[in-house]
């Protein structure tokens, strides 16, 4: 049984009647899925954060693909207002005849209009968007957060305790995951050039935001002692590479040749393949 609402979305009467459906027969929800619930035993946090799940950069992941996302849990900030928690809720989606809602990688605050949607199905999904009921999702969402954060929180955590991130897919130590970046950068290079040759601009920026994403999470393992600080050079060196960064480039794969023996070569080609564009930071 349906029920017609007034932005051209189906409402399942029932136990289902917060599911709505578009015009096309795909069917969405907002999901607080990635927030920790505050009584799931966890790690602490600093006051004033909370924990959720987030993709991994380090991790290749095609979200047409029916495999769950690679991902990791981080660290946020306690959301003060709903536009704030927008950034951690989800928007999952399911084809008409899908058994199994999915999360294709898409947060409500920075959501695009994905391409299997019409025009009628956006107009309908902005449409529920702005509704009353989204907003007390989105109360709720915040609620959670903020328990979370002051059910776990504590004093006097050391500052890179706020990089800390365990995986939760096969490789979920440091090193393992920045040597499957070193992969994953060559990857997503490739889509980039195939999306500039095609034109296609949106595809291109993409990318490089996600190459950004990968040296954010590299970096930010440089601040912690262990055999993975050599790996996070490489990895920053060679996306740098491909964005353009000449200098770091030269300077990430020079660390990266000081700390893992037998790399000199790499360094050597690095420069010399960036010596025409850039002038190294050091001799």
């Amino acid at each position: 049984m349906w029920a017609s609402s007034t932005f051209g979305i189906r409402t399942r009467v029932g136990s289902d009647r917060n599911m709505p459906t578009l015009p096309s027969g795909i069917r969405i929800w907002l999901s607080m899925e990635a927030i920790l619930l505050p009584d799931r035993p966890f790690y602490p946090c600093p006051h004033g954060r909370f924990w959720y799940r987030d993709l991994d950069p380090a991790i290749e992941w095609d979200p047409t693909d029916s495999q769950a996302a690679p991902e990791r849990f981080r660290l946020g900030l306690v959301p003060e207002t709903r536009l704030d928690v927008a950034a951690y809720v989800r928007v999952l989606f399911a084809a008409e005849r899908e058994p199994v809602r999915r999360w294709r990688g898409d947060w409500l605050l920075t959501l695009d209009r994905p391409n299997d949607l019409t025009d009628p199905d956006w107009d309908a999904l902005l449409g529920f968007l702005g509704t009353q009921r989204t907003l007390a999702f989105l109360d709720l969402a915040r609620d959670r957060c903020v328990k979370q954060g002051e059910a776990r929180g504590r004093a006097g955590l050391p500052e890179d305790f706020l990089d800390f991130g365990p995986g939760l897919h096969g490789r979920p130590e440091t090193a393992r995951r920045l040597a499957q970046a070193t992969t994953t950068i060559e990857s997503i290079a490739a889509q980039i050039r195939t999306a500039e040759d095609e034109g296609d601009l949106e595809a291109s920026v993409h990318g490089r935001n996600r190459l950004e994403s990968i040296i954010e999470e590299a970096d930010r393992t440089l601040d912690r002692f262990g055999p993975h600080r050599g790996l996070a050079h490489r990895v920053i060196a060679d996306a740098s590479i491909h964005l353009g960064l000449g200098s770091d480039a030269i300077r990430h794969a020079r660390a990266f040749a000081g700390i893992v023996p037998g790399n000199d070569a790499f360094a050597a080609e690095v420069e010399d393949r960036l010596s025409n564009v850039v002038t190294p930071m050091f001799d």
